[in-house]
């Protein structure tokens, strides 16, 4: 079994191997695999106790059947079927990342479905030997989000009210099973066809209430009592899971019918990815439930602090993450956000570009504080209650003159700009400005918006292939390790030394 180990942690590293694939490269994406799984389980063994539970000896060793996983998705072989045929191909990188065994898909799949905490900590591995080999400077990070499509049939829903119908039928009658029972008799029809007249009023109330889908599941809790359970757990789940909003869907109640960008409307989730800007290493993944970022930052900052030991300087987001008190947050924390409000957002689109006289078209000058409008300036002329709340208000003494008055202002003597008087206002856009003139800015978009162009295109990733939030999150962080270790073997300055 190979294994490794860093002797230095500088400039250069250096791994001892004690086993080489004959005809595999030392920068061998299995190679590279198998050395950190191998690496982790030496520097964390309590999280690999529970895998010698079994006869004398364990057939299949955690630490090979994860890094099978990750070579896999590395791979593009996602499915089960796709990867057992791959082990059977007599693969010289898959022998050797399984030590020539042979795992079928039971195996495999009771594997990642049962140690959901190996993944989440591999991926924080991955971040720690970023930081150590120096490819994590910690101090600059992206943060964005997109949709990732569920696994989930959009048509297969249900409402709360079926849901709560149903759920009150299987408790009121399920529990009287006597042979003339309402629930015996139920079964009795929908399993034999035959309607007893003193069914009628009620099989008519069913099917007025629930809909072909909610049937299904009525049928599947009269087969038995071990069904019935099930059904009520079931069903206890998707309440449980509701969001208060829209219909619940049954193959995956925990997602949540969102916008995608194709303008279609989908059950999704929202991935939200945190980049380090000195080689794009992704140093925190989320899966959130969220419809939009509004509200997501708090959750975010926190997480990367956690993951990296260390706070950072500045967070690089786009106008969707806008909410005065997750930029507070951050504030509080020493952390900048560099975010642009709506108008510098709007003009950086080319939102109604053509609109000489729209608000973001007016350049904003955050020293002397004014817009430039096509005739003057507008000038701060200090913040005004309206309507109850503090607003800093901007307007040109000079509008009445103006030649392009009835254009701008139209059917107003003056044209006015009310903002927040929020005190962070001023300094973030300040702050964005100077992000822009040092290019700064610019590595937002090639870390996160090309981080998920990568994810969705060149790694074939276009939907989720498991139901549930918890099984969302642990694929994308698989996805995640990988891109790391991809990193980690196109940056790393290290000498391979074989072990006689």
């Amino acid at each position: 079994m190979a294994s490794v180990g860093t002797v230095q942690r500088n400039m250069q590293t250096t791994f001892k191997i004690e086993l080489i694939g004959d005809n595999l490269p030392n920068n061998h994406m299995a190679k590279i695999i198998k050395w950190t799984v191998n690496d982790f389980k030496k520097k964390y063994p309590l999280l690999f106790t529970r895998e010698y539970n079994g006869g004398r000896r364990p057939k299949y060793g955690w630490d090979e059947l994860l890094a099978f996983e990750i070579y896999s998705v590395y791979s593009n072989k996602r499915t089960l079927r796709k990867r057992v045929e791959w082990i059977s191909d007599n693969s010289e990188s898959v022998n050797y990342v399984l030590n020539n065994k042979s795992p079928g898909k039971t195996t495999l799949n009771d594997f990642k479905l049962e140690n959901p905490l190996l993944f989440i900590e591999f991926f924080q591995y991955t971040i720690d030997l970023g930081m150590d080999l120096g490819l994590v400077g910690g101090e600059v990070v992206v943060a964005d989000s997109t949709k990732i499509k569920a696994y989930a049939n959009n048509f297969k829903t249900l409402s709360i009210g079926q849901l709560d119908y149903l759920l009150d039928l299987i408790y009121d009658l399920s529990f009287d099973t006597s042979k003339n029972s309402k629930w015996c008799l139920l079964r009795k029809f929908f399993f034999s066809a035959k309607l007893p007249e003193e069914l009628v009023d009620l099989v008519e109330e069913i099917d007025k209430n629930l809909n072909q889908h909610g049937i299904n599941l009525l049928k599947t809790a009269l087969q038995s009592r071990e069904n019935r359970d099930w059904a009520i757990g079931w069903l206890d789940e998707l309440v449980d899971n509701y969001d208060g909003k829209k219909r619940v869907n049954l193959t995956d109640s925990e997602s949540r019918k969102m916008k995608m960008k194709d303008d279609t409307s989908r059950y999704a989730y929202t991935l939200q990815t945190v980049r380090d800007v000195k080689t794009g290493f992704t140093v925190s993944q989320r899966i959130t439930q969220e419809k939009n970022d509004k509200k997501t930052l708090i959750p975010i900052i926190d997480d990367v602090i956690s993951n990296l030991g260390k706070t950072p300087r500045y967070i690089l987001i786009d106008n969707g993450y806008w909410h005065i008190k997750s930029l507070e947050y951050a504030y509080l924390r020493n952390i900048i956000p560099i975010i642009p409000d709506i108008n510098q957002s709007k003009y950086r689109n080319g939102t109604n570009a053509t609109n000489q006289y729209s608000k973001h078209n007016m350049l904003f000058h955050p020293v002397e504080e004014y817009y430039k409008c096509p005739y003057d300036k507008m000038e701060n002329t200090g913040i005004h209650k309206i309507k109850g709340e503090n607003k800093r208000v901007f307007k040109s003494t000079k509008c009445p003159e103006c030649p392009f008055h009835d254009e701008c202002a139209k059917n107003s003597k003056y044209r006015v700009f009310y903002e927040s008087s929020h005190p962070l206002i001023l300094e973030m856009r300040k702050n964005f400005i100077a992000a822009v003139e040092l290019f700064l800015y610019k590595y937002r978009g090639i870390f996160s918006e090309g981080g998920f162009g990568t994810l969705k295109n060149a790694r074939e990733y276009p939907d989720l292939k498991r139901r549930g939030k918890q099984k969302a999150d642990i694929d994308l962080k698989i996805e995640a390790i990988v891109d790391n270790l991809i990193k980690i073997r196109d940056h790393l300055k290290a000498t391979l030394i074989t072990i006689p």
